[in-house]
């Protein structure tokens, strides 16, 4: 199950307008959402492409189809229809995968921060499944096309991550206007250029305590943490005038 501030809904929803979005401006084919869930299930299909994502949050976007479903999204973005998932289908395949996981990272990144991608890897296999480590939660979003075929998509992340994001967003936003402002003034920054500073030794510093064998503890206090960390931080950029 996802952490309370950020839910499988705030992976789900992004992700359909995504879908929607690529299918509506680059496949010109309808698409509708289906059933979700917030578990992993081990869904099978033939194909599958998966990304991985790093930065704001670790984890991985698959896009899972079975074969009627992946050669009409391959066909779709080449613009032809083809009976084999020959080496341009699947190439074309990854791609969509790509573009959905890109939409997925540009959405999130307007509330989580900046995050990576990572080349799709492209996987085929009668009925195989994609399991991950157990310490990554999971959330998935049936899709029917309106041919009737259907592919889902899977998104995967440590829950940690985000919880260390999230903190760091709440400790920023008690920290006064003001100090940021005297701040940049002293050190010759933008308040924004302070705010960056401060938000990559918060989760640094916030990674190491969460290394803790008492980490179910200390999560809960994570939030006044926060706020004496980025305190500190901001009184050592004072110091050295960075």
């Amino acid at each position: 199950m996802a952490s309370e501030g950020l839910s499988a809904e705030s992976f789900l929803i992004p992700l359909r307008e995504a879908v929607q979005e690529i299918a509506e401006t680059m496949l010109f084919v309808g698409v509708e959402p289906g059933p979700s869930d917030d578990e992993s299930r081990h869904r099978k299909a033939d194909f599958s492409a998966v990304v991985g994502y790093s930065g704001s949050i670790k984890g991985s976007m698959r896009l899972a189809a079975p074969d009627g479903g992946a050669r009409e999204l391959a066909g779709a973005l080449l613009g032809e229809e083809r009976e084999s998932m020959d080496d341009e289908m699947q190439d074309a395949y990854a791609e969509m995968a790509n573009m959905i996981a890109g939409g997925l990272q540009s959405r999130l990144e307007e509330s989580i921060g900046h995050i990576s991608l990572t080349p799709p890897v492209f996987i085929d296999g009668t009925g195989h499944s994609v399991r991950s480590d157990h310490s990554f939660a999971c959330c998935s979003q049936d899709f029917t096309l309106e041919s009737g075929e259907t592919f889902l998509c899977e998104v995967y992340y440590r829950l940690e991550e985000l919880e260390q994001s999230e903190v760091a967003q709440f400790g920023l936003a008690v920290v006064d206007q003001e100090d940021a402002g005297d701040t940049a003034q002293g050190a010759g920054m933008s308040e924004e250029q302070i705010k960056d500073a401060v938000r990559e030794a918060l989760a640094q510093k916030l990674n190491e305590i969460l290394t803790d064998e008492s980490r179910q503890q200390v999560r809960a206090a994570l939030p006044d943490v926060a706020e004496k960390l980025i305190r500190e931080e901001i009184e050592r950029i004072e110091k050295e005038g960075l």
